[in-house]
């Protein structure tokens, strides 16, 4: 009994004795209460404390100069005023127990041989204040005082009240029947604790929890506890609790457990030994172990989150891990799977709207309301849950709000990890007792406790005790657990594991007897223990396993149809799942002022800062044309957008790895999940490449292409946000994903084409006028290309210009480098040389109208060499009157563009064309002597840029398919391609990480 009840009963019993003729009978009864229930130091301190109350009290009531009636209502109020003070400490149950004491402490106030009936009208009026102020209903009082003074009209009570029953093996007395149970017990079950308070209604010898019990005493029912009867089977709590959910309509099921043995990897290292066991609906079941005896990977098999190895495990008579007995379980791990940056009914809004697909925002809010007042957490509803470094709500909070994130989808088995660890003890009580009221709708709970105080041993109605190893060393009854292993080691007087005076009981010493070491000759430990968890094992399967088939009739029979509201639950479809991941994201980040303001300021603080430090110009007035650092801001922006874009996603996946473990045991699609965090995370990118680009295009004066500068950097920035996205999928640790960034960080640098020509790499894999072949995997090479192409090409300028200027290059280029270039080859070819045979056959197929006969292995006779120098004559006559043809065209067109005037061109110019991004793209406007490559005639020239048949690194065109592309139109496509199947290469990688397969 606790010290705020035994309180409670001494200042209540002190004003009832307050009698004129009472006082000294008083003493007597509660030295005889006390003298039964405490030890004989606590018996004394007890008693001062009454003999305080009563001079505290008769001292107040004896100064007023009263009498009578008056006198009357001064003690009323006295009692009135204690209750209140007790209303504050003690729970609904608390208050019953103690006004059944003060009826049993009014009753053997009567002095001996009085009838029951004398009970005068002073004591009378003062229980019925108690009652009243303890909030206890009529119908409630007149059991308790039946239970108290009359227990021979309590089969009529039955009739009169629900909560009143009996138990006994006589069937037309209705209530609970076990056959052999010859001495009825009256029962009267609380309505709010469910604790059942009861009184034998004759002699027998009943014991509850190993103790007698007194014929004149009701003594409270509690969970975990056992009756037993001479000659019949125990009566356990949860039989009571049972029979009331049948009444109720309650619906049940069963959880078993069929001979499961289960390998981290199979056939090393085993994880859990063959272990069988059941529970059924409102059942509390605790999982007890030392650390790494299974606990929680037991606890992941019966979710269905893990499949066992070998065995099977059920929910009525369907596999856990069907998708429709997965809906019904509800799992809480150890670890926190909370949004930090969200609130409380944040947390819980977001997970209804992912539970239950068909039920609106309105319908949602008033759920997560519900289930927040249920929990007590109303209060804190509007608090952020933060993290440990930030934390704003208790652990016990905390840990109620993970079990709601469960609850608030109503399943039928609800596995907790580790409910009290962190916890007081106040607190860890309090979260069981919530667990515990679980149970009375009929929901299994299984909770995995390492320590558990006597009071939650007691609360279990089933235990399964796993020792180091994953070995099973018994499954039953929590008292039954000690007398179980008491029994083994042979410890004295082993069948009474509660105290007899308070009824304490002491669940640390299951592991004291499992983990007793052996002792040398000093009497130190050895560090071998005496009895090995195999051993432990084997007592397991000989003494407890053959008992569970006389046991089944404790666990309900499979129910023939599903769970009535197993369909209630269904989860929201894709396209719901996406818009509501996307929104608890957004609201996530815009939380978190920190992050918000650092990703807004980024982006635009960098482009001030580069833009302002690269504007430099070789005139003297800073203009677009003169800017010399161009090339090297363009490729400065696109490692920006890399670099914005890895960083913004690098920890995402990572981040919410436990919430994805909730949401996976759910069965939400992990497509829905990456799609939003894709869609959030392209829109920050937007974001910040607008900003960026809004900042640096004016200080640059940038000719127009405003949108193509910015979808450039966007597209390299997505694509940047989805790698982030794999490094964040593929790392364990915060400090390993920022260590792997300039894994991806340097070579786009050396790669991107701007600190290293190509043409100065490794000779094996450098290639002059083109991409290294390893730069074609680098998104900084395709981005910067795309810029410098867009500015080089597409401005006003060169735009308008580009399709003769074409002309004239091609012209020019093939007149003057490629046929003097071919007319060597073939002279070395006809002179045997192999290598310019297999560059003049290919030469020769470029030439229009030509038809190649030769092959490989053809030489060239001095018939073909004449022939192919006239075909070249011809062509170089061709291109001489086409160089001429378009450089008409173009002064007529300069004459309709109205920049015939030199000055005029030349201040289009200035605004539109850049000479250094000019001079980068086309290497400086040289016209080196020709060289072959790879069995082709390559020229270095600034026709590069202009002829697409080289398909050259920084050229404005591209041949694909027999057709000619913009470059920027090219890599765009190339950028969202490679970005696009890295998503789909996440999904399948998410969706092989999810569901990992397990040996059979």
């Amino acid at each position: 009994m606790s010290r705020s009840i035994l309180d409670a009963l001494m200042q209540l019993f002190a004003l009832i004795t307050l009698r004129e003729e009472g006082i000294d009978r008083g003493r007597e009864v509660v030295a005889s209460f006390l003298r039964r229930r405490l030890g004989r130091d606590q018996v004394q301190h007890w008693l001062t404390s009454f003999e305080g109350y009563i001079e505290e009290y008769g001292a107040a009531v004896e100064s007023r100069e009263v009498a009578g009636l008056k006198r009357t209502a001064l003690r009323a109020t006295k009692v009135l005023r204690a209750c209140n003070n007790i209303n504050r400490d003690l729970q609904a149950g608390e208050k019953a127990l103690v006004f059944l004491r003060v009826l049993e402490f009014e009753k053997a106030l009567i002095q001996e041989g009085a009838e029951v009936t004398e009970r005068d009208a002073l004591s009378r009026e003062l229980t019925d204040l108690v009652a009243s102020s303890f909030g206890i209903r009529e119908g409630e009082q007149r059991c308790y005082e039946a239970l108290v003074f009359d227990t021979a009209s309590w089969p009529a009570m039955t009739q009169r009240y629900h909560e009143a029953f009996l138990i006994g093996d006589q069937p037309q007395l209705g209530g609970v029947v076990k056959s052999g149970w010859s001495t009825p017990l009256a029962c009267f079950r609380h309505p709010e604790s469910q604790v059942v308070f009861l009184r034998p209604m004759g002699p027998g010898a009943i014991q509850l929890n190993g103790e007698l019990l007194e014929g004149e005493r009701t003594q409270p029912f509690t969970q975990g506890s056992t009756l037993r009867h001479p000659g019949t089977a125990p009566l356990h709590f949860v039989d009571i609790q049972r029979s009331f959910m049948e009444e109720e309509n309650i619906p049940e099921f069963t959880l078993e457990v069929k001979e499961v043995s289960h390998w981290f990897k199979y056939p090393e290292k085993q994880a859990i030994h063959p272990f069988s066991a059941a529970a059924g609906s409102g059942m509390l079941v605790g999982v007890m172990g030392a650390s790494g005896s299974g606990k929680s990977t037991l606890l992941h098999l019966l979710a269905g989150s893990d499949q066992p190895t070998f065995g099977d495990i059920l929910l009525d008579g369907r596999p856990v891990s069907d998708p429709t007995n997965r809906s019904r379980i509800g799992l809480v791990p150890q670890a926190d799977h909370l949004l930090p940056e969200l609130t409380v009914r944040e947390n819980l809004f977001y997970a209804a709207r992912l539970a239950f697909g068909s039920e609106s925002a309105e319908q949602a809010h008033e759920r997560v309301e519900r289930c927040l007042i249920q929990l007590g957490l109303w209060e804190a509803r509007d608090l952020p849950v933060g993290d440990a470094l930030r934390k704003t709500i208790s652990g016990g909070q905390r840990k109620r709000l993970n079990i709601a994130m469960e609850l608030i989808r109503e399943p039928e088995v609800l596995l907790v990890d580790e409910p009290t660890s962190g916890l007081s003890s106040k607190d860890s009580e309090l979260l069981m007792d919530l667990l515990k009221q679980m149970t009375h709708g009929g929901t299994l709970v299984i909770a995995v406790i390492h320590q558990p105080s006597g009071d939650i041993f007691r609360s279990f109605d089933t235990l399964w005790v796993m020792d180091q190893g994953g070995y099973p060393v018994f499954t039953g009854r929590p008292l039954d657990a000690l007398t179980h292993f008491r029994t083994i080691v042979n410890h004295f007087d082993a069948d009474r594991v509660a105290c007899g005076m308070c009824g304490h009981v002491n669940p640390e010493q299951i592991f004291d007897i499992i983990e007793v070491p052996v002792l040398d000759g000093r009497g130190k430990s050895t560090g071998q223990r005496r009895i090995s968890p195999k051993e432990w094992n084997d007592f397991y399967n000989v003494l407890v396993v053959p008992g569970h088939a006389a046991a089944a009739e404790d666990v309900p029979e499979e129910s023939a149809t599903p769970y009535a509201d197993a369909a209630a639950f269904r989860s929201a479809g894709r396209i719901r799942q996406w818009r509501v991941q996307a929104l608890r994201d957004i609201t996530r980040k815009w939380k978190n002022p920190q992050y918000l303001w650092i990703n807004l300021l980024e982006a635009p603080v960098l482009a001030l800062l580069l833009a302002a430090l690269l504007r430099s110009s070789s005139a003297e007035a800073y203009t677009y044309g003169s800017a010399i650092n161009l090339p090297h801001f363009l490729f400065i922006a696109v490692i920006v957008a890399i670099f914005m874009g890895l960083t913004v996603s690098a920890e995402e996946l990572f981040r919410d790895r436990l919430m994805r473990k909730r949401e996976d045991h759910l069965q939400l699609s992990w497509g829905a999940y990456l799609g939003a965090k894709t869609g959030v995370l392209f829109g920050i990118s937007a974001v910040q490449t607008l900003l960026f680009a809004a900042v640096s295009h004016p200080i640059l004066a940038l000719p127009g292409h405003f949108m193509g500068y910015f979808l450039t950097l966007f597209a390299v920035a997505a694509c940047a946000n989805v790698f982030g996205l794999i490094i964040s999928l593929l790392f364990n640790s915060v400090r390993v994903i920022y260590l792997a960034i300039p894994l991806f960080i340097i070579p786009q640098l050396m790669l991107g084409g701007a600190i290293v020509s190509f043409s100065d790499l490794h000779p094996r894999i450098a290639r002059p006028m083109k991409a290294a072949w390893p730069a074609q995997f680098m998104i900084s090479r395709w981005g910067f290309e795309s810029l410098t192409t867009l500015y080089a090409a597409e401005n006003e300028y060169d735009a308008a210009l580009f399709d003769v200027d074409q002309q004239l290059t091609e012209s020019s280029f093939r007149r003057d480098r490629w046929i003097p270039e071919m007319r060597r080859q073939v002279q070395s070819a006809s002179q045997g040389n192999e290598e310019a045979v297999r560059v003049v056959a290919k030469g020769l197929r470029e030439l229009q109208g030509a038809q190649p006969v030769l092959t490989l292995k053809d030489g060239i006779t001095p018939q073909e060499a004449t022939r192919i120098l006239q075909a070249l004559d011809v062509e170089q006559s061709q291109m001489r009157l086409n160089w001429l043809s378009a450089k008409s065209r173009r002064d007529e067109l300069l004459q309709n563009l109205g920049w015939s005037d030199p000055a005029t061109l030349k201040a289009v110019k200035s605004e539109q064309h850049n000479d250094a991004l000019s001079d980068w793209v086309t290497g400086g406007g040289t016209l080196d002597a020709g060289f072959t490559l790879h069995d082709r005639v390559i020229v270095n020239t600034r026709d590069a840029l202009y002829s697409p048949s080289g398909n050259t690194f920084h050229g404005a065109l591209v041949t694909a398919g027999g057709s000619v592309w913009s470059k920027r139109t090219r890599n765009l496509t190339v950028i969202w391609t490679a970005t696009f199947l890295m998503v789909m290469g996440i999904g399948l990688f998410g969706k092989g990480v999810k569901r990992p397969g397990r040996p059979r």
